[in-house]
């Protein structure tokens, strides 16, 4: 039998973690260039450390509150590099003195036991404790035991119950969740309270909990925080880096229950993996996080890798082996910048990764299709070579999200943002494109072009649209998605718009488009950085700049082919498009960028409609060709429904009771139909208020249950001579689709 592993055990193993100092001293010319780049920093950091009134560091302000997180963060690094062998810090005593001296100015002046907090309550509850807590781990053995005991007593101030916001007088949820108990074990580490170990770690289930409302993990696999705000691409990731990092510090200790990763793990395939493409996580999980010049979708995939390969060493095989093909994958597929993952890697992830390509392991892909994620407005589907995010708004989730001086003008990018990410095209979303492309008329979207200010709609997305709905359903390889859009900022913009995602595209309607603000209205078909020179062409003409009088098609080279169905006047565009990161984003990078663009816009000014399918990867003669049969018809494009047929198949949403090709509906529904030997339904209440749905068909239907399985529960079935009406149970199902199998009868 084991020996229980001790409280300073435990702490020396966090210091492992941290420092990655068992690797480096096992290979050290391996871990050489992630060292050096730390201490370059240090070296700057210690540069500027010397205690003065108000300050600790000559350049921060301990009066403002993000300067005092930033100041506990520098005294973080610089005991990681103090404690790490390799480092020309390890071990120096002028840098232990100097670091010891700044931890116990800024005690006194600002993070101490009696403090009064001021500003972000984030600063005070996460910030500042998670470094400080590591700080004191990492100097346990070389500290006075009263500077530990007065760094312990400041954290129990601000931070007296982890399961706490004290200051807004709330549960903590999601990844500031799993921030507080971290910061709460480690403290308690280092000045040893084992009840605080046990109340950090009894919160943590609650955070991967099943949620319907708030924050946190919904049943199909969306992800909250800020209770709108979609963010499975920094918070998640946060969240998942801070559960892995606890459960790698507890293993096999008492202080950790059996089977807890295990129960986490479906997280990981169903709220993560969807959103990674070719090695970078999807901007529309992203939050305001699309902002931040250090932090793009490449380097948010990084950490998630990291968090995954440091998760797997502590759950059951069959989970561990899945996630290290995704992330082999991943790795193999990132040819964003022809950069190594391991380029300024730290020592952890230099570790995690080296184990990993060393391991052999084979890669995995997902499945081409759609996911649905209604609870969070959206979707995402993988074609051959190419995948598309969909990002939309509703009652229940907000336009965008600022704050903190960051991502301040993009409140049209939930207007129905579509992120079209292909193969051969790995820095589309990089190199500059938050920077550089118009913000204000995203590709997907439909737009008012009233100048906006910045943070309309306020900050902490607190502002959500009075729409009717936003969501869709599910079929197999298919997926329909519609939203009812109200514009922000007060401009009376109105429109409904349907997205029809197949194997081999996407078919885009807009209906009932109109506003109050007398301003022009465009819906934006195509709006993608290019290389310079890049071909547009419509209607076989290269165009640099063309308004151009019902368009039969167009064609980006390189990207793809557009088919348009229906009347309209069409703005073609290539142009080069100037921005900074600092635009956006409070302390981005000033550096003006210059880039190219090719827009397509459609012009509402006399036409209120328009529908257009897009089939990205094929050449201008497929596209010409795809004009002249298209392969898909319009039905209706309306305020009442929007519908198309393709084959076998019927997509209709229904903005109100509707009949359509031989269906019916009595009320806001979306729904596939496939016609074939036996019929197949999906169909949800996208509004998540209906307790039930009727549809009725044309001709005599019963309930099939194909290869043994049992049809969807909560449907039942009338027929008459001519007519089947089936009625859909939606209550509970929060805008998931019911999917129901159907044999004609006789």
């Amino acid at each position: 039998m084991s020996t229980p592993l001790t409280l300073d055990a435990l702490r020396e193993r966090w210091v492992d973690l941290v420092t990655g100092r068992q690797q480096i001293s096992a290979e050290p010319e391996a871990y050489a260039a992630g060292i050096q780049s730390r201490d370059d920093r240090v070296d700057t950091d210690l540069t500027r450390l010397g205690p003065r009134q108000n300050q600790v560091f000559d350049d921060l302000d301990l009066a403002a509150d993000p300067d005092v997180t930033a100041t506990y963060d520098r005294f973080e690094r610089i005991a990681i590099a103090w404690a790490t062998p390799g480092s020309r810090h390890h071990d120096n005593e002028q840098t232990l003195t100097a670091l010891a001296a700044g931890l116990r100015e800024a005690n006194r002046i600002v993070y101490r036991a009696g403090q009064e907090p001021f500003g972000n309550w984030w600063t005070w509850q996460i910030g500042c404790p998670k470094a400080l807590s590591t700080s004191m781990a990492i100097l346990h053995d070389v500290l006075p035991e009263a500077d530990l005991a007065a760094y312990a007593a400041a954290i129990d101030h601000f931070l007296p119950d982890p399961w706490l916001n004290v200051w807004g007088n709330r549960p903590q949820t999601g990844a500031n969740r799993v921030d507080t108990c971290q910061a709460v074990i480690v403290r308690a580490l280092a000045v040893p309270d084992p009840e605080k170990i046990r109340h950090a770690v009894a919160g943590l289930p609650e955070t991967w909990d099943t949620v319907t409302t708030h924050d946190g993990f919904y049943a199909d696999g969306s992800f909250i925080q800020h209770g709108t705000v979609p963010y499975a691409g920094t918070y998640g990731t946060v969240w998942l880096i801070g559960i892995a990092r606890i459960i790698a510090l507890l293993a096999d200790s008492d202080h950790l229950p059996g089977g807890l990763a295990d129960s986490l793990a479906a997280r990981v395939a169903d709220s993560f993996a969807p959103w990674v493409f070719n090695g970078q996580l999807s901007d529309a999980v992203s939050g305001r996080g699309v902002s931040r010049y250090a932090a793009q979708g490449d380097v948010r995939a990084t950490a998630l890798i990291e968090a995954m390969l440091l998760l797997s060493r502590g759950v059951s095989e069959s989970y561990a082996d899945h996630w290290r093909g995704l992330c082999q994958g991943w790795i193999a597929t990132n040819r964003a910048y022809g950069s190594d993952i391991l380029d300024g890697a730290t020592v952890t992830r230099t570790a995690l990764v080296r184990e990993l390509l060393d391991s052999g392991v084979a890669p995995i892909d997902l499945p081409t299709g759609p996911r649905l994620y209604a609870a969070m407005d959206r979707l995402t589907h993988r074609g051959q070579g190419w995948s598309v995010t969909l990002s939309m708004c509703s009652p229940r989730i907000a336009w965008y999200e600022c704050g903190n001086g960051e991502n301040n003008l993009a409140v049209q990018t939930g207007q129905g943002m579509t992120e079209l990410h292909l193969d051969s095209d790995p820095q589309q979303f990089l190199d500059g494109f938050w920077a550089t492309f118009d913000i204000t008329a995203p590709a997907g979207t439909t737009v008012d072009h009233t100048p906006l200010p910045p943070r309309t709609e306020g900050e902490w997305a607190n502002s959500m649209p009075p729409a009717e709905w936003a969501g869709g359903t599910l079929l197999g390889e298919e997926a329909l998605a519609g939203q009812h859009l109200v514009g922000p900022g007060g401009t009376g913009l109105r429109a409904r718009r349907t997205w029809w995602f197949q194997p081999r595209g996407w078919l885009s309607l807009a209906a009932d488009v109109h506003t109050e603000s007398g301003a022009a209205v465009s819906t934006v078909v195509e709006h993608r950085k290019v290389v310079p020179g890049t071909s547009l062409v419509v209607d076989g003409e290269v165009v640099t700049e063309a308004t151009v009088a019902n368009p039969r098609w167009a064609h980006l080279a390189g990207v793809g082919g557009y088919i348009f169905l229906a009347p309209a006047s069409l703005r073609a565009a290539v142009a080069e498009r100037t921005g900074s990161w600092r635009d956006n984003h409070h302390s981005g990078p000033t550096e003006e960028l210059r880039r190219s663009y090719a827009t397509l816009q459609l012009d509402h000014t006399h036409q209120g409609a328009a529908a257009w399918l897009f089939l990205p990867g094929v050449g201008s003669t497929q596209t010409a060709a795809a004009a002249a049969s298209p392969g898909v018809t319009i039905l209706r494009n309306d305020a009442t429904g929007q519908a198309a047929r393709s084959g076998d198949t019927l997509a209709l949403n229904a903005w109100a009771p509707v009949e359509c090709d031989g269906v019916a509906v009595d009320r806001a529904a979306s729904l596939l139909l496939r016609r074939a030997d036996e019929w197949e339904l999906a169909i949800s209440d996208p509004t998540q208020q209906a307790d039930r749905l009727e549809v009725s068909l044309q001709g005599r239907f019963e309930l099939a249950a194909p290869d043994g399985r049992v049809t969807d529960e909560g449907v039942t079935v009338a027929t008459s001579a001519q007519q089947t009406r089936l009625r859909i149970t939606t209550t509970g199902r929060a805008g998931s689709p019911a999917t129901i199998t159907l044999r004609p009868l006789p």
